[in-house]
């Protein structure tokens, strides 16, 4: 049978459409290519500014400790003491202890200064002259146990000078506490107690405006001094005198009289 011509051709076209359209559907699909993703965490700009800020407050220190070497071979002699100094502060240990004064500036602490000049070696006898010095003003006792007396000191002397504290702004108010320590360190044995109690100037002057804002309570307040110093009565020994048992009578009841006079809080 003859197949005509134009049926051969759409017959042919079906054909290569098949095989196209089975081309397209079962053809491999192509792999995308692999991406790799990194998180990046960024540097903490805290930590940064932290680190630089340490940086130039060293550097800072290291000047002012130039200045320092430069002013006291300047005016100092150049003596194995002075060269003995010099050397202990170019040391790394007294970048150490400047940072530990800076700390607690404008105070300054006298044992830190001690224990840096014993730790390098070199001989002070500021300390025992520090203890030599309170022992004659103060027999007995340690610093703590006067200072409820040095507290009402100072308060009577800021009673007494009777300044317009309600017209005193902030820095006004400071100067005025600073003008009033001054002239209560300038007693000696108040000095000596303060350059041991305070370790030199480190914290007086918190203590002073305390004592400032509460001077009126603080001179109501009994002391230990004030305690010792309320006259005690004292009881006559026991005698077998009969001669003199009115006497001891008379003074017993007198005696019992005063003890209840005595507040007995002062007891």
């Amino acid at each position: 049978m003859k197949i005509r011509p134009l049926y051969g051709v759409g017959i042919l076209a079906i054909i290569l459409g098949l095989c196209m359209l089975g081309w397209m559907v079962f053809q491999p699909k192509q792999m995308e290519p692999l991406v790799t993703y990194r998180t990046v965490v960024p540097e903490s700009p805290t930590s940064e500014a932290s680190l630089s800020a340490e940086k130039r407050y060293e550097e800072t220190l290291k000047t002012k400790i130039a200045r320092e070497i430069e002013y006291m071979l300047e005016n100092g002699a150049d003596d194995p003491d002075t060269q003995a100094l010099t050397r202990a502060m170019q040391s790394p240990e007294y970048l150490e202890y400047k940072k530990k004064q800076e700390a607690i500036f404008p105070g300054f602490n006298l044992v830190l200064w001690w224990d840096f000049l014993e730790s390098q070696g070199i001989e002070s006898s500021a300390r025992e002259l520090q203890e030599k010095n309170f022992r004659e003003s103060f027999p007995t006792g340690d610093y703590a146990d006067y200072e409820p007396m040095m507290r009402k000191a100072l308060a009577e002397q800021f009673l007494a000078s009777n300044s317009p504290l309600e017209t005193m702004d902030r820095q006004a108010m400071r100067e005025y506490t600073l003008t009033v320590l001054d002239r209560f360190r300038s007693d000696w044995r108040n000095k000596v107690w303060m350059r041991g109690y305070f370790n030199g100037y480190d914290g007086d002057v918190d203590w002073a405006e305390s004592v400032r804002r509460d001077a009126v309570n603080i001179l109501t307040e009994l002391t230990p001094t004030d305690i010792e110093t309320v006259p005690q009565p004292t009881v006559p020994e026991y005698t077998s005198d009969p001669s003199i048992t009115d006497v001891v009578q008379a003074d017993t009841e007198m005696l019992s009289q005063q003890r209840e006079d005595v507040p007995a809080v002062e007891r």
